[in-house]
């Protein structure tokens, strides 16, 4: 088998024939790779998300504990002049044969259709997102000592993917006097060295700053992340580290753990958080099963574009499963709300807006999927109604003024039955739990029409009016009198005894039209309670 450095030149010689006749396409091919790279990566976070995704696709050695480092240093390493250098440290297996031929190559990732292990490297042109930061990035792993040119060297007329060996700077000892200050010790297995542009510095900075701690949460074998900061005459440095305390197996489906992260920053104590992990399987029923058992790429996988910010709106594999969510996300849905069906509905409430889609996507192609799913939910019994009625759908519920609930909520609150007539008018109130979601908007869900009130007050009679208590009693009259303008009451209010009224010492109860006259005609007749005497309107 040949040594690294034999087998860089062979892919030199063999597959860009340098030393032989140029290729006339070699110039072509480079301007394509150079768009190809320039129109792919947009944002300079992609090449750090590269990097961790990387490190998170890579083997690792059975006896450590999978690391990454990254380590900004403003020593010039490399002697390329740059004004700081990035360097990412990880204790992996190493780079293969395999990982060499791919990194000199476009389109033929090691990573290729090994989804079901969150593999995410299709394109092959991951690594060719470092460009962003830097013209000649460097790799240091299982005896590989390589750089790659942005400008062609002088050999060939093609950059990007012609490895070149390093002889030069930097050498081990350099890595190693970054790494520990020192030139002696042990470097982890693979070290990709980046001298910064000088215009991406204080971007590459930022960046490394905005990466999230809780990241390493959901990655399943790194286990510590951290980010070094060496200015030569200070250190900053700050590292994230997770480990499983116990884990509880309780049965097939459900599995819980324990997963304590730690920090320290600048020498600094250890800070430290424990996080309550949990993993549920939920069960499929019988007609929804899924026959064949295909690998899930084959199932729900989106075909994204090459910088993968975005899926491909052109695609008919893409427009199928899309076409698929609405009903998907409907049952779903339904199926969470009412796994508990002896749960209250105020336990359940929050999923409406939590989950609904109510927002306007940030894609405009997902619009339609949007309005695909509220028509789906306006046909479907989902929202929580008072009385009999459990559930209704969103276009036979009914919101009710905030200051009408109110009332009625005091009355149930001291002993009184509530009104048969709030739930008999044909739709049905909805439960109060839901009164303040944003969600029914989305859903369609109106209010009642202002002739309601009227019916309901009507039909609840003055012996449900009698046993209000005197602040009850009031706002019932303030609810009557605000609402009077719109003509809610004086077109379809009955002269029922609603109005309290105190004469010879008993306290009676008359209608509208009979109150009007004892207003009129007879002094020695008064409103009460008291407070009632200072209504206006």
């Amino acid at each position: 088998m040949a040594t690294p450095r034999e087998h860089i030149e062979q892919i030199r010689k063999l597959k860009f024939s340098i030393g032989k006749e140029e290729n006339p396409l070699t110039e072509e091919l480079h301007n394509a790779v150079k768009h190809l790279s320039a129109e792919l990566y947009t944002k300079d976070v992609h090449f750090l998300m590269e990097l961790i995704q990387n490190a998170q696709d890579n083997d690792y050695p059975s006896h450590v504990d999978p690391s990454l480092e990254f380590i900004l240093t403003k020593r010039d390493i490399t002697g390329a002049g740059a004004p700081a250098t990035l360097l990412v440290f990880n204790n992996e297996k190493g780079f293969t044969f395999k990982n060499i031929e791919s990194l000199c190559s476009v389109g033929k990732s090691t990573r290729k259709g090994k989804r079901q292990g969150g593999y995410i490297g299709e394109k092959g042109i991951g690594f060719k997102s470092v460009f962003l930061v830097t013209s000649q990035p460097y790799i240091f792993s299982n005896g590989y000592q390589i750089r790659f040119n942005e400008i062609p060297p002088a050999d060939t007329k093609l950059g990007y993917t012609v490895p070149e060996w390093v002889d030069d700077k930097p050498d081990v000892k350099d890595l190693l006097n970054v790494y520990y200050g020192h030139s002696e010790g042990k470097l982890p297995t693979t070290v990709i060295i980046l001298p910064l542009r000088e215009e991406k510095v204080e971007a590459v900075k930022q960046q490394l700053a905005n990466i999230h701690p809780e990241v390493i949460l959901f990655m399943s074998k790194i286990k510590r992340l951290s980010f070094r900061e060496d200015n030569q005459n200070r250190v900053n440095t700050i590292s994230v580290s997770k480990e499983i305390e116990f884990r509880t197996v309780k049965d097939h489906q459900s599995e819980s753990f324990t997963l304590d992260l730690s920090a320290q920053e600048n020498g600094m104590p250890n800070s430290e958080c424990s996080c309550y992990m949990w993993r549920q399987t939920f069960p499929v029923k019988e007609e929804d099963r899924v026959e064949g058992r295909k690998e899930v790429e084959n199932w729900a996988d989106f075909l994204l574009v090459s910088s993968r910010e975005s899926i491909r709106w052109d695609s008919k594999w893409n427009q199928g499963i899309l076409d698929c969510v609405p009903s998907a996300f409907c049952q779903a849905f339904k199926y969470l709300g009412k796994t508990q069906v002896s749960a209250p509905p105020s336990s359940r409430s929050y999923f409406f807006d939590r989950y609904l889609p109510i927002s306007y996507p940030s894609y405009t192609e997902l619009r339609t999927v949007q309005d695909a799913i509220q028509a789906k939910f306006k046909t479907e019994e989902i929202i929580p109604c008072e009385g009999g009625i459990t559930y209704c759908t969103p276009l036979r519920a009914r919101r009710i003024l905030p200051a009408f609930r109110n009332i009625l909520q005091k009355a149930e609150g001291g002993s009184l039955e509530k009104p048969t007539a709030l739930w008999s008018t044909g739709a049905f109130v909805l439960h109060p739990c839901m009164d303040d979601l944003r969600s029914l908007d989305f859903l369609g869900v109106q209010y009642v029409g202002y002739d309601w009130y009227s019916t309901c007050i009507n039909g609840c009679g003055s012996d449900w009016v009698a046993k209000f208590s005197e602040d009850v009693y009031v706002q019932l009259l303030c609810f009557v009198a605000d609402n009077w303008k719109n003509g809610v009451f004086s077109s379809g209010f009955r002269p029922f005894r609603l109005f309290k009224y105190l004469t010879d010492g008993y306290i009676q109860r008359v209608g509208w039209q009979v109150y009007q006259k004892c207003l009129l005609l007879e002094a020695s007749k008064y409103i009460i309670p008291p407070v009632a005497q200072t209504l206006h309107g």
